[in-house]
């Protein structure tokens, strides 16, 4: 096979244009697509699906189509709960449970119009809802459905206006919860930004638990300086060769590896799904990310 590498920018138009340049192609045998924009395919995808062409979905799930083959994506719910197992064992949540203690956490999540950010969410509370539910975990705000934490956009700067109005108003003497749980990095960021303006130091034992998701550079950095707890990391390099193994799988008649069939429903149908997990990055293996190539030690 000999693989060619299209960029559609942000332009879904400008996508479904390439895609019908491709079908003119007679040697053309797969597409592996990363939609700009996931309702924006469909008739594009009926024409791939009239030449017998079949679409491997990268990363974003193309909705409202059945000419979709397969999806391979991060396993959004599975990374949450590491997230949240994560929370549990650093903060040694079943000891303050038997010793009749109490955490306070709030969270800021994903967009709400995003599935992943949803999936996440569901992970985490998969996990953290019992210590919720018991009282170990207590939340001031009030703030625990998905609804009510997801920040339209992942907007940083909204985020960071959310947590300091819960701060201000629920957490006015201790200045800060004791966990910050966050989907994005820069809402870490934000977190940290703002306990810093009201006196805290990172490091100190009035710092929170901060936690990020995505491992950017800089949230490499908060955690060497011991601003942020831990972030997740998702190696884009397993989930596009996941992506090529469906695709020659499928073409050579080998059995094609699908994890999930259940959890990744299109709006038509339920698309076998190929996904990757995310491994935690903390103060104590964050070397990893030099050793593998994905950041210089600077």
């Amino acid at each position: 096979y000999e693989a060619a590498m299209y960029f559609a920018g942000d332009d879904s138009d400008t996508q479904a244009e390439q895609i019908r340049e491709l079908l003119q192609d007679e040697k053309l045998k797969a597409l592996v697509i990363s939609p700009v924009d996931p309702y924006g395919l469909t008739d594009v995808l009926e024409e791939a699906s009239e030449l017998s062409i079949p679409v491997i979905d990268y990363d974003n799930l193309i909705m409202d189509t059945p000419n979709v083959k397969y999806f391979v994506t991060f396993n959004m719910r599975a990374i949450g709960k590491e997230i949240a197992k994560n929370i549990v064992e650093k903060e040694e949540l079943d000891k303050v449970r038997e010793d009749r203690g109490a955490r306070t956490i709030e969270f800021l999540m994903g967009s709400p119009d995003d599935d992943d950010s949803l999936f996440l969410f569901n992970g985490i509370m998969e996990v953290l809802q019992e210590y919720i539910d018991d009282g170990t975990l207590i939340c001031r705000s009030g703030r625990v459905t998905f609804d009510e934490t997801s920040i339209m956009d992942q907007n940083t700067d909204t985020a960071k206006k959310q947590l300091k109005s819960e701060i201000d108003e629920f957490y006015s003497l201790e200045k800060t919860p004791d966990i910050i749980c966050t989907a994005y990095d820069g809402f870490a960021y934000a977190a940290e930004e703002i306990l810093s303006d009201s006196g805290l130091e990172p490091g100190s034992d009035e710092w929170p638990m901060i936690t990020g998701y995505g491992s950017e550079a800089q949230a490499v950095k908060d955690i060497a300086a011991g601003k942020m707890s831990f972030t997740m990391f998702m190696d884009r390099k397993e989930l596009a060769k996941g992506g090529a193994q469906m695709a020659i799988d499928y073409l050579t008649g080998e059995k094609v590896d699908v994890k999930d069939y259940s959890q990744y429903d299109n709006g038509v149908k339920i698309v076998g799904t190929f996904t990757c997990g995310a491994q935690m990055i903390d103060k104590d293996n964050y070397q990893i990310l030099v050793d593998n190539g994905t950041y210089t030690e600077d």
